[in-house]
């Protein structure tokens, strides 16, 4: 996953972005994922984000999942955006005002 967030600072917008975070298939299902996101979106909320995009394989579904469940919401896609294999992103984006 990769992100990067948005925010208003008086009449134009800023951008922050932060780097990729794999994770080792052996401490996955042990709730890191969660904290991560949760981490993300408070910072984001303190630092004024408006909104957070991410970037996420296609065909990671459970991370897809893990992202809905946060509130995120997928917005595009960039065709093969990855390699080995070579395979799209989902573009997901989570906004503080609703």
């Amino acid at each position: 996953m990769s992100c990067w967030a948005t925010r208003r600072c008086g009449s134009r917008a800023t951008k922050g972005s932060s780097g990729t975070w794999p994770c080792d298939p052996t401490r996955r299902r042990q709730g890191i994922g969660t904290r991560l996101v949760e981490n993300i979106l408070q910072t984001g909320r303190l630092h004024g984000a408006r909104q957070i995009f991410l970037e996420v394989r296609e065909t990671n579904l459970n991370a897809q999942a893990l992202y809905l469940k946060h509130g995120f919401d997928v917005v595009g896609r960039r065709r093969a955006y990855y390699s080995n294999p070579k395979e799209d992103a989902l573009i997901m984006r989570w906004l503080l005002i609703r």
